[in-house]
């Protein structure tokens, strides 16, 4: 029966030949915009399992749902493997600076700048997001908090924080701030959210 299994980065680049090849077979080509933890985990993080693809199709949408769940049925995993549930979180904005993640002939997989990540994740502000926000805050050289909402503010110009949210967060990312400046005097890692070696590690930025 189909689950819902955690999918590693290795997972998710392998799911996405698959669904290159069924898009190969039907001889179209696919544009996918992804976000959230598979972004992160194919960008940034590559330790980093997640439980689905979010995704916004921006072009052959039908072929791409059809040949998701045919994947989803050869490896029994879960009909939402790769889902657009996400869309209405994204920003409004164009992402100028989304990263290329896959491309191939049937398929080109974009993923989220780590400026929109960082500003969707702390929208969201869950426990379980505090390492990918860490890992963000760090690749972005960020050092204060009016920097990140600086930025949430570029990305989301009509959707500002509340400031009950704002206030809550404030608190996070200075204790994520305290903890990187902690484990860079005293080189402690389980202070730090460098899960691999090469985690903050971007060509791009």
């Amino acid at each position: 029966s189909a689950r819902m299994q955690p999918l590693s980065a290795n997972d998710l680049h392998r799911a996405l030949e698959e669904l290159s090849e069924e898009l190969r077979t039907q001889g179209v080509k696919g544009h996918v915009y992804i976000v959230g933890g598979a972004a992160m985990a194919l960008s940034f993080r590559a330790s980093r399992s997640t439980y689905d693809l979010d995704a916004q199709i921006i072009s052959d949408r039908e072929p791409i749902l059809d040949a998701a769940k045919r994947i989803a049925i050869r490896h029994s995993w879960s009909p939402k493997w790769l889902n657009e549930e996400a869309v209405h979180l994204m920003p409004q904005l164009p992402d100028k600076d989304s990263l290329t993640l896959f491309n191939s002939e049937n398929l080109i997989v974009t993923g989220a700048s780590p400026e929109f990540l960082l500003c969707m994740k702390m929208r969201s502000a869950r426990q379980s997001n505090f390492a990918d926000i860490a890992t963000l805050l760090s690749i972005l050289d960020i050092h204060t908090p009016d920097q990140a909402f600086a930025i949430h503010d570029q990305v989301f110009p009509c959707q500002p924080l509340a400031d009950v949210g704002r206030n809550g967060l404030e608190r996070i990312i200075s204790d994520l701030l305290c903890d990187r400046k902690r484990a860079e005097i005293y080189g402690d890692k389980s202070a730090s959210n460098t899960e691999t070696p090469g985690a903050f590690q971007t060509e791009d930025h």
